[in-house]
């Protein structure tokens, strides 16, 4: 994401994630992944609720897809630590415009699932030109 921000901003974007752990883990998540982005802190899930951010269920975890992304990722060097947090959260983008309504709504199906930054660059420029239509 860091790498098309520029692009996004651009669109008429602007990235701000939201995380459940302390002020303390999300500037260590900040530091280590060097996160250019302001970072919301969220341990209780008042936003995941109030904008209905779906969880996946026990079994998730068992999921073809859920297994075969954890082995790739373990091949390629990465690591996930200790789970911080409900490790069930699914993600999830939702973009608000200046009045507070929700424009675009992207819900993840598993915990890797995110859109593209050209998803969210074409979601933005679709916003854009229904406001300016």
């Amino acid at each position: 994401m860091r790498h098309e921000q520029q692009a996004i901003e651009n669109a008429g974007g602007r990235i701000v994630l939201v995380g459940m752990g302390s002020v303390d883990q999300a500037q260590a998540f900040i530091q280590r992944f060097e996160v250019a982005f302001p970072m919301i802190c969220d341990p209780d899930q008042h936003l995941y609720r109030e904008f209905a951010v779906e969880r996946m269920s026990p079994m998730g975890f068992l999921s073809p897809s859920m297994v075969l992304r954890g082995i790739a990722a373990m091949a390629q060097g990465h690591t996930m630590g200790l789970p911080e947090g409900d490790v069930r959260q699914l993600p999830g983008v939702i973009m608000i415009d200046g009045e507070g309504i929700v424009q675009y709504r992207y819900d993840g199906a598993d915990p890797a699932d995110h859109p593209s930054p050209q998803t969210l660059i074409a979601a933005l420029d679709a916003i854009r030109s229904t406001a300016v239509g």
